[in-house]
């Protein structure tokens, strides 16, 4: 597994069925505007690292828009999104729907709890279902649309997502 998100995109790509280009473009998108950093200079150990934020951010930025345009926008809403009816999440204990995710794609253990992800791409609303309930995430102008569109990843791909970075993550703190 590489280290650099450029390096897992094909195969992130293959997952969530966009082209490598369309998904490199996503993230060159979130790095203009600020939400992935990006280490400077060319070649290995420069550009963005493989992480569970910033594999979050993509994910996020694929589940809350089709439009390269609203991309950057669209992410952030849902990215800093906060639980519904309380302060944290139940299944993460995280405060926000980014890092809620993000500790799904890091911690293996968790990442076998939720049975899917859903992302609105007309309101600002995230879920995580999971058995024993699910953990709602509302942004700070989600309001109820008459009429919704959601994307949502299955708990397959999410599997298989969190073992690639799971992996990805022990590997580099292996070489630290």
């Amino acid at each position: 597994m590489s280290r650099g998100l450029k390096g897992y995109i094909p195969s992130l790509a293959r997952l969530v069925e966009l082209s490598p280009a369309a998904l490199y473009e996503r993230q060159r998108a979130l790095v203009r505007a600020g939400l992935l950093a990006a280490e400077s200079g060319r070649g290995p150990g420069s550009g963005v690292r493989t992480t569970g934020g910033s594999v979050t951010l993509l994910l996020i930025s694929v589940m809350a828009t089709e439009s390269l345009s609203e991309a950057a926008d669209r992410t952030r809403e849902i990215a800093e999104a906060r639980p519904s009816g309380g302060k944290r999440c139940p299944l993460t204990h995280m405060a926000s729907f980014k890092d809620a995710l993000a500790a799904i794609l890091v911690q293996k253990a968790l990442s076998r709890k939720p049975t899917e992800i859903v992302v609105s791409r007309t309101q600002q609303r995230a879920v995580i279902k999971f058995y024993q309930g699910e953990s709602v995430f509302l942004g700070t102008a989600a309001k109820d649309k008459s009429i919704r569109v959601e994307a949502t990843l299955d708990q397959k791909t999410l599997r298989r997502i969190a073992d690639d970075v799971s992996e990805i993550v022990v590997s580099d703190e292996d070489r630290v």
